[in-house]
């Protein structure tokens, strides 16, 4: 199938979704801390509390006192404490696979040649990988598979990669995204804009034509491991028609729109928010034992809930 050169540039899109990405983060981590902060003074803690209590079979019960502000304040501190775990759970695995595809390329290393490793390999790959020094990794078989043309056009794509530390920002774009779900879509949209641009680094060192770059997709993305895949938005931006913008830009006014409201309902709920718990344990009763079995019943289900799922 013949593809359509393609002389003129496009702007580089990845930077601008990566810092959009970073703002409503940032935006969603004030508002997080806001909360926490509302929930702290408004929510008063000690052992001699005002608290509710009633009598269930001659025992006192006693549960925490708030107003419907200080719930809502309480909800949006509590999603704030998700987003923390949600990044930091994330951090964990990234940080895994990072250190596992580190010991990978290491074990395959054969030699250097100038800012490429050649790395041992019967499939056709090429990626750019490291966080703090990002290096571009080939394998034996991609060289002999790629003619030179190809090859200077997939390093120019691997390349571009690198001096952006792409590794890296789309490592943070991710964590970003596990963290907080409404921005996973803009951080996808960041992802394939990353490949597109380091695409039009390649066309530009071929000249515009985008048949070397085209055929090298094909051939390394038959391969079992390869890194490089053929994303409909790529190909369309090898065809002159270039995703637009459209649906990145819906995705973070509909996050910033999130944002602002549940600002407004921080701002309006912590100026009438005031609750109290008290630190005894456990802090739903004055009596354990009969907080521990009534909750026995439904922990057994939890736990055989779990293993029926696993089965």
């Amino acid at each position: 199938m013949p593809v359509a050169s393609r002389p003129q540039m496009r702007p580089r899109v990845a930077p601008d979704l990566f810092r959009l990405t970073l703002a409503l983060v940032a935006a969603a981590l004030v508002l997080a801390a806001a909360a926490l902060d509302l929930a702290a003074h408004s929510v008063t803690v000690g052992s001699h509390a005002s608290v509710h209590e009633f009598d269930l079979l001659g025992r006192t019960i006693a549960y925490p006192s708030a107003n419907p502000s200080a719930l809502i304040v309480l909800a949006l501190a509590g999603f704030g404490l998700v987003v923390l775990l949600r990044a930091l759970r994330s951090l964990v695995r990234q940080a895994l696979a990072q250190r596992r595809l580190a010991r990978s390329l290491a074990g395959r290393h054969v030699r250097e040649v100038g800012e490429v490793t050649v790395i041992a390999g019967d499939a056709p790959t090429a990626i750019c990988a490291g966080l703090r020094r990002p290096r571009i990794y080939v394998s034996e078989a991609a060289l002999d598979a790629l003619p030179p043309g190809e090859l200077e056009a997939v390093l120019a794509h691997e390349a571009h990669h690198r001096a952006q530390r792409d590794p890296l920002r789309l490592a943070i774009a991710q964590l970003l995204g596990d963290a907080l779900p409404p921005v996973r879509r803009l951080a996808r949209h960041h992802a394939l804009a990353t490949e597109i641009d380091a695409d039009a680094a390649a066309l530009g060192v071929a000249g515009g034509d985008a048949a070397p770059l085209a055929n090298a997709m094909l051939r390394l993305a038959k391969a079992p491991d390869g890194a490089v895949g053929i994303e409909a938005g790529r190909v369309d931006s090898l065809l002159g028609r270039p995703p637009g913008r459209a649906l990145a830009i819906c995705s973070a006014l509909g996050a910033l729109a999130a944002l602002v409201l549940l600002g407004l309902v921080v701002m309006l709920a912590g100026r009438t928010a005031a609750g109290s718990a008290t630190l005894a344990l456990p802090v739903l009763s004055r009596q354990p034992c009969v907080v521990a079995l009534a909750l026995l019943p439904g922990g057994l289900a939890a736990l055989a809930a779990v293993f029926l799922r696993r089965r």
